[in-house]
């Protein structure tokens, strides 16, 4: 806010991304800053409203994946014979066997599959 974009310098950007990730920021949605505000002075760039892109020299924080725990096949069947007859049984069975995600499933259950 108080930089002008040509006195804009790595650092600052560096010191940006580490604030938000300290202030419990998500390091998607710090990568996600990183890649908009990238391609944003890559065009600032190409206009010639600055001489170098500083945010080549930052390192952007790297996603760490979570390793995806599955259901044993007797977890599914306790289950299942937990949701019988229950409301949300068709949710919950689309869930396990189709492997859809929340949204996908959220929106099976407004149009009312």
């Amino acid at each position: 806010g108080n930089i002008k974009l040509k006195d804009l310098r790595p650092d600052q950007i560096q010191l940006f991304y580490s604030a938000k990730l300290e202030h419990g920021t998500s390091r998607r949605t710090v990568v996600l800053i990183h890649s908009i505000l990238h391609k944003a002075l890559n065009q600032a760039l190409k206009w010639g409203l600055i001489g170098r892109n500083p945010a080549h020299a930052v390192t952007r924080p790297k996603l760490q994946h979570k390793e995806i725990q599955t259901l044993t096949v007797d977890q599914v069947k306790t289950f299942f014979a937990a949701i019988e007859g229950t409301r949300n049984q068709a949710v919950f069975w689309m869930a396990i066997t189709t492997g859809l995600r929340q949204g996908e499933l959220l929106v099976l259950v407004l149009i009312k599959f």
